[in-house]
């Protein structure tokens, strides 16, 4: 009698089983993961610019107008983060004593991110988010 290596076609479909279950666990936790690396960019963003905006009120006694935000570096009230996940946008134009810029998701991949879903920061620094998580876990 002759022994014959291999796999069975019932081990295989185990392994091809076990293998799909492991998966279908991990996929949803890899995508949330990938959303929140993302999310680094919007805050990155943020930080930039209440930072530039910060210095234009000390070089100047107030924030800037609507005259003179090219001078901030972004060329307008409305730009792109560094790697393009997120638009950087100004709450209205600044005024001499207060400012609120937001961090709205761009492109299909942050746009499903409902969890931290846009960025805001105002002149007091105070941080929020809309979306079903806390300010304080997207933060």
């Amino acid at each position: 009698m002759k022994h014959s290596k291999g796999f069975t076609l019932i081990e295989l479909m185990i392994a091809v089983a076990v293998i799909s279950i492991i998966a279908a666990i991990a996929y949803p936790s890899f995508i949330e993961q990938i959303k929140k690396a993302r999310r680094s960019d919007a805050k990155q963003s943020l930080m930039d610019a209440a930072a530039r905006l910060e210095q234009f009120y000390q070089d100047n006694k107030g924030y800037p107008t609507a005259a003179n935000m090219a001078r901030l570096g972004y060329g307008g009230t409305t730009f792109t983060s560094p790697e393009g996940y997120y638009t950087i946008s100004f709450n209205g134009v600044p005024t001499a004593t207060s400012y609120s810029i937001q961090a709205n998701p761009a492109g299909t991949s942050q746009v499903d991110d409902t969890g931290c879903a846009i960025f805001r920061l105002n002149q007091l620094g105070v941080k929020s988010v809309t979306g079903t998580y806390s300010a304080a876990k997207c933060w």
